[in-house]
């Protein structure tokens, strides 16, 4: 009985012992179930948070390209912030929407559910600011560019079938001629397009004025040198000879025939010459002899008609409008290599140099440069040619300008044509007009860097005028190099205009991916790209207002092309759609602005936070 006793007690605590061991594990599953399904109405809230969120950034999208576009403010939503209902979540669920208070272009949508939260932004493509319209000229991108490869009202191939085509990317256009098949890298969708009312042009620095800002002849001169060696001024009314002793006229000596200045009155010594701001009229010829002595003129300095002015021997000027030497009905000889300190202002004769020249050049003829340096701007009412030398500023004529050679640092403009054929412009080759003209940029080599260029292109034709046209034709290897400042690398901006290119270039943006379309052609009437080189491999965008050709030679072109009426595709040709651009630049891309706009999300910018 005893021992019976003892085993009921030891069962007894192992019964307790494994009511104790249940209860806890009951306990444990208890507590670990109640806080799994905690967890898991925290993740779904969360979730839902988050889903909310991101439904706010769509329907501020949806928006700002739809609901609201036409009469719409950018961002679509009330300041600093709106709170919104979207259907389809669960009742509660909210999204508030606002501003990145540091940066415009960003949008923060917070999603609220049953006290949890998620922050989702994104920035939007393009420039955009608080309260402009949605569809102002400078907000979001353009249509046409909204990750196109082609955009044509008509597309059309040639070749019978077309042969050996490759397009990567997507293609819009109204209609299609001719499809090859076989394009499987080509997404291809047809509808209406109305490019001229999507897409503008906008240019900002076009203008220029070719100011010569030359003295008018005063008519009555200071000093008078006649025809037989006399001086006749104030101190002199009835004259006095040159050569007289005391010397009336220092630095000047007559020959008989000539006055030599900077030599003594008996023609023994250099003898310093300084016109004193005086006004000054030679009736005879003139020389500057290579042994005369330090010669200044810094007035209006006049050598009558048939006679001859010979500057044998460096001389100083003056930078004052009030200098000038005329040479009207005269001729003009100045010695290679000689330097000039000052301007070279020059009436009535045109100009071939070889010369240092420390300040500006300017003529109401033409002017040849050949070498030498020029400190400034050379400034023709004429023409303009430079073979070689360094210019150290602009060259600008209302004639035409021919660059062969040399440095130019500073733009070329011309309000009529321009050539060049090779040499250094550091700066943009400019036709500007207001008139009905037709000009012509023809280029066969040397490089154009318009790094440090105001102007909106580095190749750039602009006329107002109704009836004026414009040419831009690449004929050889040419470098282009842009800056921040250009909306282009080539464009013709008139009422007709032609760029065709027959040669192979390279344009080369300030940045990578470019931000700038490579040609552009906006012009009303007439606007025609035609890309003629063979092996034509380029990197960049191009945009007619009219059309666009490629001919049968091999061309491989990566980035968009966007023509308004037909863009024409020969055989032997590759396009293929640069992304980096559209994924990497904020705004896609410089100058164009009207019509219809797109507000994209950039690519890479989501950010969430939970």
């Amino acid at each position: 009985m005893k021992n019976k006793g003892r085993r009921d007690g030891v069962a007894m605590i192992m019964v307790l012992v494994m009511i104790i061991i249940f209860a806890a594990l009951i306990l444990a599953v208890v507590i670990s179930s109640t806080t799994a399904i905690r967890r898991a109405h925290f993740y779904k809230d969360k979730t839902i948070a988050l889903q909310v969120a991101q439904a706010g950034i769509q329907e501020v999208l949806y928006r700002m390209n739809y609901s609201r576009y036409d009469t719409g403010q950018y961002p679509a939503f009330n300041t600093p912030s709106e709170d919104i209902v979207l259907a389809g979540f669960p009742s509660g669920a909210k999204a508030t929407l606002m501003l990145d208070t540091s940066c415009e272009t960003k949008i923060i949508s917070t999603g609220t559910y049953r006290g949890r939260t998620a922050e989702v932004s994104v920035n939007i493509k393009g420039y955009a600011k608080l309260n402009d319209t949605l569809n102002s000229e400078t907000s979001g991108i353009p249509e046409a560019f909204n990750k196109h490869t082609i955009y044509a009202k008509n597309l059309q191939f040639s070749g019978t079938p077309p042969s050996n085509i490759s397009i990567k990317g997507n293609v819009m256009s109204e209609s299609i001629t001719n499809k090859p098949s076989g394009l499987t890298e080509a997404t291809w969708t047809e509808t209406i397009i109305n490019l001229s009312d999507m897409v503008h042009f906008e240019t900002s620095v076009a203008t220029f004025t070719v100011n010569l800002n030359l003295p008018s002849d005063p008519g009555v001169y200071d000093d008078t040198y006649t025809e037989t060696g006399m001086l006749i001024n104030s101190t002199y009314p009835g004259g006095i000879s040159v050569n007289d002793t005391p010397d009336p006229a220092p630095g000047v000596y007559w020959s008989g025939s000539t006055y030599l200045f900077g030599r003594d009155n008996s023609n023994t010594n250099p003898e310093d010459f300084n016109s004193g701001g005086r006004t000054i009229l030679v009736q005879a010829n003139a020389q500057i002899p290579n042994n005369a002595g330090n010669v200044t003129i810094d007035r209006y300095f006049k050598i009558a008609a048939t006679k001859n002015l010979s500057i044998d021997k460096n001389i100083n000027t003056t930078t004052s409008s009030n200098f000038c030497l005329d040479m009207t009905g005269a001729s003009l000889t100045i010695a290679s290599g000689i330097t000039i300190t000052g301007d070279l202002a020059v009436k009535e004769v045109a100009l071939t140099l070889n010369n240092n020249i420390t300040g500006k050049v300017k003529c109401n003829k033409d002017i040849t440069v050949n070498g030498g340096s020029i400190g400034g701007d050379v400034i023709s009412s004429s023409t303009i040619t430079i073979s070689g030398g360094t210019i150290n500023g602009s060259a600008s004529a209302t004639g035409d300008i021919t660059v062969s050679g040399g440095t130019i640092n500073g733009s070329v403009l011309s309000n009529g044509s321009i050539t060049i054929s090779s040499g250094t412009i550091n700066g943009s080759a400019v036709c500007y007009n207001t008139s009905s003209v037709s000009h012509t940029i023809t280029i066969s080599g040397g490089t154009i860097n318009s790094t440090n260029s105001d102007y909106d292109a580095a190749v750039y034709i602009h006329n107002s005028s109704s009836g004026s046209a414009g040419t831009i034709n690449i004929s050889g290897p040419t470098n282009i190099v842009l800056g921040e400042n250009q909306r282009s690398g080539i464009a013709v901006v008139a009422a007709n205009g032609t760029i065709t290119i027959g040669s192979p270039f390279t344009i080369n943006y300030p940045s990578d991916p470019p931000s700038q379309f490579a040609i552009v052609n906006y012009c009303g009437n007439s606007a025609n790209v035609a890309i003629n080189a063979n092996n034509f491999n380029f990197r960049g965008s191009m945009y007619s207002y009219r059309n666009i050709t490629l001919n049968d030679n091999t061309q491989t072109i990566t980035g968009i092309l966007v023509a308004g009426d037909t863009l024409q595709i020969g055989r032997n040709t590759s396009i293929i759609y640069d992304p980096k651009p559209y994924l990497e630049n904020s705004r896609v891309y410089k100058g164009f602005f009207w019509g219809r706009r797109r507000y994209v999300p950039v690519p890479g910018s989501w950010q969430i936070r939970w």
